[in-house]
C-alpha cells in the first residue's frame, strides 16, 4: 500500500485520495502537501490546521482514487 500512496503523492497527474484504516475509519488526503511518507515507512496525514495523525503500514487497509469517495475525515 505504502508504494502505491507514494506513487499517488508524487505523480504529475494529482488526483485527491481516501485511506482506509483498519477498524472502518477513513481519511481523505484532498492535496500532496496534506500527506508524505516517512523515512522509516509510516503514513503522516495533516488532518487538520493543528493535528497530524502517523499510521503504520498493516493499519491501511485500501486506498480509494475513486471521484465519489468521500471527502472528509471519518
Amino acid at each position: 500500500m505504502l508504494e502505491q500512496i507514494r506513487q499517488l503523492l508524487s505523480g504529475a497527474d494529482w488526483r485527491a485520495f481516501t485511506i482506509h484504516l483498519s477498524g472502518g475509519r477513513y481519511i481523505h488526503v484532498p492535496t500532496r502537501q496534506h500527506a508524505w511518507v516517512s523515512p522509516h515507512g509510516h503514513l503522516i496525514i495533516e488532518t487538520s490546521a493543528h493535528s497530524i495523525e502517523v499510521f503504520r503500514p498493516e493499519d491501511i487497509t485500501r486506498v480509494d482514487t475513486d471521484a465519489r469517495a468521500v471527502h472528509e475525515v471519518c
